[in-house]
């Protein structure tokens, strides 16, 4: 469950950020990709996860702390 409040995923600002970091990955998942496997993304993923104490804006926006995954590579998160 998640721990910040669902509105940060539906602003304007995390979804051109989501689309901007999609087509830096090529819309290829970075796990399977390092593994040699060529997986669509759809998921951008925050390495340290977000919660009300790490909302800033590098952690929330910043390309260090984002990983285009596929579906799996998010469930095995």
């Amino acid at each position: 469950m998640r721990s910040i409040d669902r509105r940060f995923y539906e602003s304007p600002e995390w979804r051109r950020c989501k689309a901007t970091y999609l087509e830096k990955a090529n819309h290829l998942c970075e796990r399977c990709l390092a593994k040699g496997l060529y997986e669509p993304a759809y998921i951008v993923h925050h390495k340290v996860h977000l919660t009300p104490e790490t909302m800033i804006p590098e952690l929330m926006y910043g390309f260090d702390n984002l990983e285009a995954l596929c579906l799996a590579c998010h469930n095995d998160e």
